[in-house]
């Protein structure tokens, strides 16, 4: 059977062009020139794979990532991006991507490129095992992870809100579930929702639920998650993006521990612990008057702070081997060796996409290696070529100056305008104005 792979950018000749390249690999092809029409396109039919631009007018590709991943469809996603900004890749592969490309580039190249990844679902599919790896524990001894354990055994069995901060891919949500898992909540639900994930007019019905007629459409009660988590954990992942009338109401309901459905009157008692999670500087964000501070302090009662890989490297090694221990499993790949110097290779690179970068790195290197010795030149060239101090890996500060150099390419661009700006660059708008202030750019 033909694979089906969905097309969405707003430039037509690059619809057309990719068009006939997938076309003449055999792909059954289906074009949307923006963020809507592919959501629509999305409802009605199953695709294999889809390649979405990032910047599109009204709806932009990381919205229909974040609603593909919302819905659960196991499709390959790349994205397109004008800029090969650490944000643009950092933000797609903490929705999960599968991996994304920098325009401009040659069609055939993208083609490879989703042919490469399915290559590795089949071999996976045939193995009849998931291309997922979850960790469990907290891997590592360093000090800062040693400081993260600390903290969740001073605090895992009381009920007290607590907000985990850091990078994208730095581990957060397996912190959350660490800290649930490790209580005495742990064989009670786990309820995660993605305050990024879904409309602000939707997040309000996710949040709270709603009773039938409460709105156009809502044809029957729906219990929102703050009453599925019942007395176990309530995540809320991206609490920085929530909107300032959504922290407000959220405010009400931590106060008094209890809410009503939208449409409803009958107060529902919260049980819930409140784990809440963000990639933002909500202390910046709360002195550009863009969140509460009474919502930061009442979330922020413990804070935990999940360091970048790059400054705890020396856990490299052992996550390393965890992953590949692993993917091996799941992948029924029998590894005879693993050469020492992969972990040099590892240790060298500045892993800007943090531990789930690594982890889809090592995923990737298992399943596409001869099966029995895992080498070194198995690993993208982009790492590889990092080994030695090669000027190919960026150090910290020239990935911020590259950062800058995307920030005020797209503001000359947009004529200094922020919200398009941001939709440029495929970040928040809170985003981009704590990057502002943090790199004095907005003079």
């Amino acid at each position: 059977m033909r694979p089906r792979i969905l097309i969405a950018d707003d430039e037509p000749t690059i619809r057309k062009l990719l068009k006939l390249e997938f076309e003449r690999a055999a792909f059954l092809v289906d074009l949307a020139n923006d963020g809507n029409m592919a959501l629509t396109l999305l409802q009605n039919v199953r695709y294999d794979a889809a390649v979405l631009d990032i910047s599109m007018p009204v709806c932009d590709g990381l919205q229909v990532l974040r609603a593909i991943r919302q819905q659960g469809l196991p499709m390959i996603v790349v994205m397109m991006t004008a800029y090969g900004s650490i944000d643009g890749a950092v933000t797609a592969m903490k929705m999960q991507a599968d991996d994304y490309i920098t325009k401009p580039f040659d069609p055939p190249d993208l083609v490879e490129k989703v042919e490469q990844i399915r290559r590795v679902r089949q071999r996976m599919a045939q193995l009849g095992r998931p291309h997922a790896v979850q960790t469990p524990t907290l891997i590592g001894k360093s000090a800062a992870i040693v400081q993260i354990r600390t903290t969740v055994e001073k605090i895992r069995n009381r009920n007290t809100t607590v907000l985990i901060t850091g990078e994208s891919g730095t581990g957060k949500g397996v912190v959350a579930k660490y800290l649930h898992l490790t209580s005495d909540r742990r064989s009670l639900p786990f309820t995660h929702i993605d305050c990024a994930s879904l409309p602000h007019n939707l997040i309000e019905s996710e949040l709270f639920g709603y009773e039938k007629g409460a709105f156009t459409g809502a044809t029957a009660q729906k219990k929102g998650k703050l009453e599925l988590a019942g007395q176990g954990t309530l995540f809320l992942d991206e609490i920085g993006t929530l909107s300032p009338e959504l922290q407000a109401k959220l405010l009400v309901a931590l106060q008094e521990r209890r809410f009503t459905r939208l449409g409803g009157t009958q107060d529902i008692p919260i049980e819930a612990r409140i784990v809440a999670a963000t990639n933002e500087n909500l202390e910046q964000s709360v002195a550009d008057g863009t969140f509460r501070a009474d919502l930061y302090y009442r979330l922020s009662i413990v804070c935990i702070e999940c360091p970048p890989l790059r400054n705890h490297r020396e856990d490299i090694p052992e996550l390393a081997r965890t992953f590949i221990r692993s993917h091996m499993e799941k992948t029924g790949v029998a590894l005879e060796r693993v050469d020492d110097d992969i972990f040099d290779v590892l240790m060298a690179y500045d892993w800007p996409g943090n531990v789930r970068e690594l982890e889809n790195t090592l995923e990737s290197a298992v399943v596409l290696s001869d099966g029995r010795h895992l080498h070194a030149s198995d690993l993208p060239k982009k790492i590889t070529s990092c080994a030695g101090g090669h000027s190919a890996c960026a150090s910290p500060l020239s990935l911020e100056n590259q950062e800058i150099m995307a920030i005020l390419a797209a503001l000359e661009k947009h004529g200094g305008h922020r919200e398009h700006t941001a939709q440029e660059l495929g970040i928040s708008r809170r985003s981009l104005q704590y990057k502002l202030a943090k790199y004095h750019l907005n003079k």
